[in-house]
């Protein structure tokens, strides 16, 4: 039997076992041509064969019929296509065939009427998926496109004249929305599926031109979400902590106060040995605190504990506090006694940012030296020594000098500095000339340090200075003068930047250095005896040890205001200069020895009077002036902390079980003119 006598036949059964007559026929024409229609593409597209259907005689049943006619059951079978509709669909590869809406309506249908029936339902909702698009069921806006397929569909429509138009307008193309590879469909293989992909594509070839139809363009670029510093200005959102920085404090879990810490790696987590080195250097300086106070020192093991918990675990004081007090409590059977108070706490805080800042730069120190590859025993002895910031910057001195060439080649642009001179000095040969100086600055600074001479000179006896330099004249120089003048300037520096000499010099000045305050012209004047800077007036020789409150303060506010002068010297300097220079001359009597002790004597002063002084001088004063500011910030603190502190007012008399609220009323008439206003102040309990 032919397609089209299959056809025919098959949609004569159908008017026959529904039955149409002219009363029915605009109630149900439309669905029954649904189902024709529907069961006509099925046979066309050769998956679907027919199984026997049950027909009913009596004409009072025909609404049952027609019920069991929807729940014939249906089997997929896979049917080889031939060349020749190969061939058709190949031309048409990409462009999906989209049903009509009818079709979604007996779709619907047939699911609501084929409850005993599953697998066919879902075998027949799959199929239809193929062609099946949500919203668009055509594609005349494609280019007015219609295939074989649509064209069998109208052959069947001519054979049913009187049908309402509407069912051509609801075939009627629409554009078809671009969508990706459907997964594979129940009840189909995937060889059967594989082959309509194949042929049909995955429904994306033209969703260029679709999303541009649409008003969609760029429909694959996923557009990145807008982010809040592309809406909003960053002093905006810094103000109200919306920026990237306060996002990672908010997901990091450490405390706010951790991370936020000045001048330190918020990320830098201390190590064992680092704060087991640490707790020796934060022990020191809290015993300096005490120094001359009748309490019990502090123990290194028990600032250790501290030190863990605030470097390792990132803990903050309040919760050591409260939270990890026994590791820093004595028990003397019932007697609890607490090692650290809360102000110590704070204290180790405070030092702790300092030992990190310490070990940061001690760090950047040792990578530079790595990265120039600088093998030098003494520059990384005194590295390991250094305890302090100052002499970590003892230590960059030196290295800037001594090795200011390689500095140079790693850096873009060059250094000018002191370092320019001495390595034109050093070119120009005179380490021979230099040797005869006698010792060293490593030399004269171990001296200096272990307050012994353990280094002597070696005077070449034999000439003396200026016939020394008259050997060099042949290498360039113009006079005797010139090269002893160049080689004094080489030694000078040299003394002036080592390590050794700047450490036992630093710490004489610790001990025995006193303030001086001198008034000026001005000052003289100024300062009475109602003055708050009365007291320093004419301040002679104080300690540097003894400053332990805010006075210094006061003193720097003078010297601004130009009412006083200040010094910071050691006492009977000119003696202490004297033993200094034992340490660097030579105890030989001879004529020579002593024309080379001069020239010693020249260097040495102007080394330390014109450099090594002046530099802990001002170092001192700095000192003085972060002790004096911190004094200031404990007694403000405590000043707030008894203001906080302070109970309520109670009148005399009253009871404090008893419901109580104070009252208080001010009177003022200003100044006590009559055209003064007079105010009144009442204050409650609240404030």
């Amino acid at each position: 039997m032919s397609d089209d006598d299959e056809r025919r036949n098959y949609s004569d059964e159908e008017g026959e076992d529904v039955g149409f007559d002219d009363s029915d026929r605009d109630d149900d024409s439309e669905e029954d041509e649904e189902d024709d229609e529907e069961e006509m593409k099925r046979v066309r597209d050769g998956f679907i064969v027919d199984d026997d259907e049950d027909e009913e005689e009596e004409e009072d049943e025909e609404v049952v019929r027609r019920s069991k006619k929807k729940k014939r059951r249906k089997e997929v079978i896979e049917e080889d296509l031939d060349d020749e509709d190969l061939d058709l669909m190949e031309e048409n590869t990409g462009v999906k065939i989209r049903r009509p809406e009818k079709f979604k309506r007996l779709k619907k249908r047939r699911q609501e009427d084929s409850d005993d029936d599953e697998e066919s339902g879902t075998r027949h909702d799959a199929l239809q998926k193929i062609f099946d698009d949500e919203d668009d069921e055509g594609m005349d806006d494609r280019g007015g496109y219609e295939d074989d397929m649509d064209r069998f569909i109208d052959d069947d429509e001519d054979e049913d004249e009187g049908l309402d138009d509407n069912r051509h307008n609801r075939r009627e193309k629409a554009p078809v929305k671009p969508r990706a590879r459907r997964a594979p469909i129940e009840g189909l293989s995937e060889e059967v599926w594989g082959e309509w992909y194949e042929v049909f594509g995955d429904g994306e070839d033209y969703a260029y031109a679709l999303g541009k139809e649409n008003g969609e363009d760029n429909y694959y670029e996923k557009k990145p979400e807008p982010r809040l510093k592309d809406v909003f200005e960053p002093g905006v959102l810094a103000e109200r902590m919306m920026t990237d920085t306060d996002e990672i404090i908010r997901v990091k879990d450490v405390p706010e106060r951790m991370q936020l810490r000045p001048g330190i790696q918020a990320d830098r987590i201390l190590t064992d040995d680092d704060v087991e080195d640490e707790a020796y250097w934060v022990t020191s300086q809290l015993n300096e605190t005490r120094r001359g106070v009748d309490q019990p020192a502090f123990q290194a093991e028990n600032v250790n504990s501290v030190l863990k918990f605030m470097s390792i675990e990132l803990m903050e004081v309040p919760f050591i506090e409260a939270h990890r007090r026994d590791y820093f409590t004595k028990v003397n059977g019932a007697e609890l006694t607490s090692l650290l108070s809360r102000e110590d706490l704070w204290y180790i805080y405070d030092l702790d940012l300092k030992y990190r800042s310490f070990l940061e730069r001690r760090e950047a120190i040792k990578a530079l030296t790595q990265k120039m590859e600088i093998n030098d025993p003494y520059l990384n002895d005194s590295l390991v020594k250094a305890t302090k910031l100052e002499e970590l910057t003892d230590v960059s001195d030196y290295i800037n000098l001594r090795f200011s060439k390689q500095i140079d080649k790693t850096k873009a642009f060059k250094r000018p500095g002191a370092g320019g001179a001495y390595d034109t000095v050093k070119r120009q040969q005179l380490s021979g000339f230099i040797k005869d100086f006698g010792l060293s600055a490593r030399e004269f600074g171990t001296n200096l340090i272990d307050g012994n001479k353990r280094f002597f000179p070696e005077d070449a006896i034999a000439t003396s200075p200026t016939e020394s330099a008259e050997k060099l004249l042949k290498d360039g120089f113009t006079s005797a003068d010139r090269v002893i003048s160049m080689a004094m300037n080489m030694i000078s520096q040299e003394l002036a930047v080592d390590p050794q000499v700047r450490r036992a010099i630093r710490a004489k000045y610790e001990s025995a250095a006193c303030v001086t305050v001198t008034p000026t012209e001005k000052g003289v004047t100024v300062i009475d005896e109602l003055h708050p800077f009365y007291p320093f007036k004419r301040l002679a020789q104080k300690y540097v040890r003894d400053f332990h409150d805010g006075q210094y303060l006061q003193i720097l506010q003078a010297q601004s205001e130009g009412l006083v002068k200040v010094e910071i010297k050691i006492p009977e300097e000119a003696n202490y200069l004297q033993s200094v220079m034992d340490f660097f001359l030579s105890d030989n009597f001879s004529e020579n020895s002593q024309k080379w002790n001069d020239l010693r004597r020249k260097v040495l002063s102007s080394a330390l009077k014109d450099s090594v002084f002046v530099l802990i001088e001002r170092g001192m004063s700095e000192k003085l002036r972060n002790q004096a500011e911190e004094w200031v910030a404990k007694k403000c603190q405590t000043t707030l902390e008894d203001k906080l502190m302070m109970a309520p007012f109670v009148p005399r008399g009253a009871r404090f079980d008893r419901e109580y609220s104070a009252r208080v009323v001010a009177i003022s008439h200003g100044a006590g003119s009559s055209k003064d206003a007079i105010q009144v102040t009442f204050v409650d309990d609240k404030g």
